[in-house]
């Protein structure tokens, strides 16, 4: 087995996973739920008699809170002959908040008519609310497209060729994290982040509210931060995506690997509105990246702790340039080991007037120098 593959296999692995699950959810959703709440709106109406009618209540082991969901049986009569229900809802869920459902339990006691609705081609198939809510469309719908982006996001991630490997006749051509990368995550970061809000927003906050006809301060508290911040995300969907129109710089190396004590040559060349540009820099980032370990919780502190300048240029960019450098012979390779990684880059930074600035990482791998040896 070849090293690459040693490498990428267990994440392909994973990441694939991931991805295959959430295909399939969404398949089964797409296919079922989704699919009978279509069939549902030519489904035919008629009123059902309430048998039974009441709020069911589950207590949480975790936090020793009760949630609530509607319940009811019925029968109606379809084409001379009595069928029996107890389908109130396409998806069903216990949800915080009993003072809406029990309100609407009191309306209906066994003994009352309800609407309901009939499968014209199944008449044993019947419920009495059809629509979805949007939470509910929510909660379908974001933890599948969440594991299939995460999966197939990191298949795509593991199958990009690392930037040593773009090698062509003794030189290395180097290429930034692409804008639309930085973009759809930015994009799914926020589009996480406020699914959960609202779902906590809809689910724990505004029932208590509904019960309790008061404000709880601990919630509002606790919730105002984490909309601000969902907020403080859209707006940085917005930076970035105005940073997908952003100048893009390629950098070519006079040589297939860097090693730590040689000097190089750098060409660069700035595609886009370079005439937009105030101030434009290039220079070697360090970065030591630590894994914490605590329990089941993996974090990752990263402190970068070098950075040497090897280009600087301010008014009239001009869109071609040609560095030399020397790799000082005093920095640590690029390696592991065990929860510490040293990893090196490129770093290109643009300012721009009145747009968000160009800050692209290009990463990069450091070798210790190795002398050639010549046997006679």
């Amino acid at each position: 087995m070849n090293l690459w593959l040693q490498q990428k296999l267990l994440p392909l692995i994973i990441f694939g996973i991931f991805g295959l699950g959430g295909i399939i959810a969404l398949f089964y959703i797409t296919t079922n739920i989704w699919q009978e709440y279509f069939e549902a709106k030519s489904w035919q109406a008629t009123l059902c008699i309430v048998e039974k009618s009441e709020v069911l209540s589950h207590k949480s082991k975790d936090n020793n809170r009760s949630t609530y969901k509607i319940s009811m049986q019925y029968k109606y009569l379809y084409q001379n002959q009595w069928f029996f229900g107890d389908h109130y809802q396409f998806f069903d869920m216990f949800t915080p908040g009993i003072t809406q459902k029990a309100r609407f339990i009191a309306q209906y006691p066994p003994g009352s008519k309800i609407k309901c609705y009939i499968n014209p081609s199944q008449p044993m198939q019947s419920v009495i609310e059809r629509d979805l809510k949007l939470t509910q469309l929510v909660i379908l719908f974001a933890l599948p497209l969440v594991f299939t982006g995460v999966g197939l996001g990191g298949v795509y991630r593991q199958l990009k060729k690392d930037p040593e490997e773009i090698n062509t006749a003794g030189t290395m051509t180097l290429q930034e994290i692409t804008p639309c990368t930085k973009f759809f995550t930015v994009v799914g970061v926020c589009g996480f982040w406020n699914i959960i809000v609202l779902l906590l927003f809809v689910h724990v906050w505004l029932p208590r509210y509904l019960d309790l006809q008061s404000v709880l301060f601990v919630d509002t508290f606790i919730f105002i931060p984490a909309i601000i911040g969902g907020i403080i995300l859209i707006f940085a969907v917005i930076y970035s995506f105005l940073a997908l129109f952003n100048p893009n710089t390629t950098l070519t190396i006079n040589s297939e690997r860097l090693q730590i004590g040689k000097h190089y040559m750098l060409n660069f060349y700035t595609n886009g509105h370079v005439e937009r540009l105030l101030s434009f820099t290039i220079s070697l980032v360090g970065k030591r990246v630590e894994t914490v370990r605590s329990g089941k919780n993996t974090s990752f502190i990263e402190t970068e702790f070098y950075e040497g300048n090897i280009y600087q240029e301010a008014n009239q960019i001009s869109p071609y340039g040609l560095a030399e450098f020397t790799i000082p012979d005093n920095l640590a390779p690029s390696e592991k080991k065990g929860d510490i990684e040293i990893k090196w880059m490129f770093r290109v930074k643009g300012k721009l007037k009145y747009w968000p600035d160009m800050n692209n990482e290009y990463p990069v791998r450091l070798w210790v120098y190795q002398p050639k040896s010549f046997s006679s």
